[in-house]
């Protein structure tokens, strides 16, 4: 019997004897669904009778079945249930594949259900076991619909069977794709005509009834005492199927034939940087800076993304069978933010829907199969110029000329690889700004209304030229010690109260941040948060936050902070920033609880390839190398509070990689000196505290910084966006 029609058998088990009250129609609330419930049952930790559970998520859709199945076992894996796997394992073989339950229910002795059969191992089908043909051995047997004999008077019935037999004598030779093989299949003719009593070592001689051709294709009909077979006996078609081992190389001048293509495309085509599928914002940065020149290379020196998208699709060199993994979609996002374009709902290979989906070692092949052989060697042993500031120095719309400018290791200074220079600027423009009276600093957080407020008592009508000049005005006792060029900064609105309205206009080298402060959780009615929705796609707001989780409350208002911050978690997008509040309570002040619940929150509602800019950071050296180990693309951001750090806190300090390293006022906070008031204008002071637990220079800080920020928000410094 067929696993897909036997009904589970409801068993006694242990776990049914020791649970019986904990079925899903006792445990689902009132008016509830049937997977909010599992949902909130797993979250919560508690275990479903396995029999009561299958037969409730049988009413599921598909995809929903799937999910509340997975969401049980983990509660049942955490907890070491292998009696209740083993149960629920059981139960869903009546619906679900065996190949899918041992992937994603697997049993926690490593048993499968699934077991693989030998490719070579041939066999009868299920109503003629009793029979093959003993010619070959190698002949695959494979079930067709029976065939009458000639006299039409006798019929098979239920035991009818035919096998198909395929010669498989003659050794395979394989073409290289772009070469067509002709259709025709070349007949063979059965050399010895008994059959096979499988079982019984018997060997019963067999009749020719008749032969017909159609097609090329020789069906041989025998007789054998009261079995009836059909035999096709043809040569396989040496056209190569995805299921093959072998490939060959989609370059036209290369004949390798590999078993894994993709590993030989990567390692002996393409530079380092494709070799594996990362979302690192470094490696992604280099992969596009590749893909620009190589379509410069392929397609002409005024080529378009569109071109090249357009050209690989013409191509048809990738095969239909070929489908995008989750891990592609996270990178292709990643790319969408270099490229400066828009970002599908779902990325397609065919055809190409995106730019960003030429980074798939594919639709690469196909564009470098169109170079010439020196610019395929220079493609091998290509190396970017600088891993962050290309997508912005020379942005490229979907239909702009792509212009680049490729030069060698040996002809850049060794300490702008790390670090690129800013957008129009010359090594001669870096020695002037590091020997100028004004060094450039980015303030990545601080708060205009509350600055404003604080300042001249309104939280509005005042501009963040304003703040500056109000820093070296005669109204200020302790003017900033270390002048500075504030070249660019955040904004950030953390209370709804305060909002901008949707028309708002800015101008000058700022972004604004919207948000919620978690101790202004209260003040987020569907009002205002109808309005934060709009406002996250008014072109001047570049980052969602501040937001998070502050414990310096009491503990009653935590559960209420958490909801209001997973209700903002849904509005985040991967390449749009996430600001973070994270401040644990009285006597922690590490905070490594609250961002241990943070990261939690977000693998639940974030990608991993979301861009974040962790505020005020105060933590030790695991929250930073957890922090980078969920979320890569996490950024730290500093205050003037370094000067109040422990030892804890100055080595955590130094794990956070120079890359990942911002600088902010977080004004009106943590003013210096007699000052009552802090601003943008103080982050000299600022960047002189923490180069001094860094170990470098104040103006090495300052540059690095500032890239990092620029990098992180899409700046272009000294331009106006």
């Amino acid at each position: 019997m067929s696993i897909a029609t036997r009904s589970p058998k409801k068993q006694p088990s242990k776990w049914s004897e020791k649970k019986r009250s904990n079925t899903l129609d006792v445990l689902t609330r009132p008016g509830e669904d049937t997977f909010s419930s599992i949902k909130r049952l797993s979250q919560s930790k508690i275990l479903v009778e396995p029999y009561s559970l299958y037969k409730g998520i049988m009413a599921l859709r598909n995809e929903d079945l799937k999910r509340a199945a997975i969401l049980q076992y983990h509660v049942a894996r955490q907890q070491g249930l292998q009696y209740w796997i083993k149960e629920f394992r059981r139960n869903c073989q009546c619906d679900m594949s065996e190949n899918w339950i041992d992937e994603n229910l697997p049993s926690l002795d490593g048993k499968k259900l699934h077991i693989f059969k030998k490719s070579g191992a041939a066999y009868a089908p299920e109503s003629s076991r009793d029979i093959r043909l003993a010619t070959n051995p190698n002949i695959k047997i494979i079930q067709e619909n029976a065939a009458d004999n000639d006299t039409g008077n006798f019929s098979m019935g239920k035991v009818a069977s035919s096998v198909v037999l395929v010669e498989s004598s003659t050794p395979r030779h394989y073409e290289k794709p772009s070469c067509r093989q002709s259709s025709s299949r070349e007949t063979y003719a059965v050399s010895d005509r008994t059959t096979h009593m499988l079982g019984s070592g018997k060997h019963i001689p067999s009749q020719d009834v008749s032969t017909s051709s159609s097609d090329n294709v020789a069906i041989r009909k025998v007789r054998s005492r009261k079995r009836n077979l059909s035999v096709t006996v043809s040569q396989p078609s040496t056209k190569l199927k995805s299921s093959q081992h072998s490939e060959y190389c989609m370059l036209s001048t290369c004949f390798s034939l590999d078993k894994k293509v993709r590993r030989h495309c990567t390692k002996s085509h393409m530079p380092s940087m494709f070799q594996m599928v990362s979302t690192d914002s470094n490696n992604v940065g280099q992969c596009v800076q590749a893909l620009r020149w190589l379509i410069r290379a392929a397609l002409g020196e005024r080529a378009t993304l569109d071109d090249a998208v357009q050209t690989v699709n013409r191509a048809g060199k990738i095969p239909p069978t070929i489908s995008l993994n989750p891990l592609h979609s996270d990178l292709f996002r990643q790319a969408c933010r270099f490229l400066e374009v828009q970002e599908p709902e779902k990325f397609t290979l065919h055809p190409v829907n995106s730019p960003a989906v030429l980074l798939f070692w594919r639709c690469i092949m196909v564009l470098l199969d169109k170079c010439n052989q020196s610019q395929q060697k220079y493609f091998f042993h290509f190396k970017s110029v600088s891993e962050t500031s290309m997508p912005f120095c020379n942005p490229i719309s979907f239909n702009t000329p792509i212009s680049l400018n490729i030069q060698s290791d040996s002809e850049l200074p060794s300490d702008l690889e790390e670090y690129p220079l800013p957008d129009g600027s010359t090594s001669d423009d870096m020695e002037v700004a590091e020997q100028g009276e004004l060094p450039a600093v980015f303030d990545s957080h601080f708060h205009l209304d509350r600055s404003s407020k604080k300042i001249w008592g309104v939280n509005k009508g005042h501009t963040v030229e304003d703040v500056l000049h109000y820093s070296d005005s005669n109204f200020v006792s302790c003017k900033p010690s270390i002048p500075v060029r504030v070249v660019g900064g955040i904004i950030v609105y953390s209370e709804p109260e305060t909002y901008p309205n949707i028309s708002f206009t800015l101008e000058g080298p700022w972004r604004v941040a919207v948000g919620v402060h978690p101790k202004h959780y209260r003040s987020l009615s569907d009002e205002k948060m109808s309005l934060l929705h709009q406002l996250l796609h008014h072109p001047k707001v570049v980052a969602l936050g501040e937001c998070g989780l502050d414990r310096s409350v009491s503990p009653s208002e935590w559960s209420q902070q958490e909801e209001v911050f997973v209700k903002i978690l849904s509005l985040a997008k991967p390449c749009k920033p996430l600001v973070l509040h994270l401040r644990g309570p009285v006597g922690d002040e590490y905070g490594s609880d609250v961002n241990a619940r943070c990261i939690m929150l977000m693998e639940r509602y974030c990608s991993r390839a979301q861009w974040i800019h962790v505020h005020c950071f105060k933590g030790k050296v695991d929250v930073v190398e957890t922090w980078l180990k969920k979320f890569p693309n996490t950024y730290f951001g500093v205050t003037a509070a370094v000067r109040t750090f422990d030892e804890n806190q100055i080595t955590g300090l130094k794990a956070i990689p120079r890359n990942k390293l911002v600088l902010e006022s977080d004004a009106p906070y943590f003013p210096l000196g007699r000052a009552k008031v802090s601003t943008p204008a103080y982050l000299g002071e600022t960047a002189s505290l923490v180069a001094v637990n860094l170990g470098i220079r104040p103006s090495e800080l300052m540059q690095v910084t500032l890239e990092n920020a620029r990098y992180l928000y899409r700046q272009k410094v000294g331009y106006t966006l």
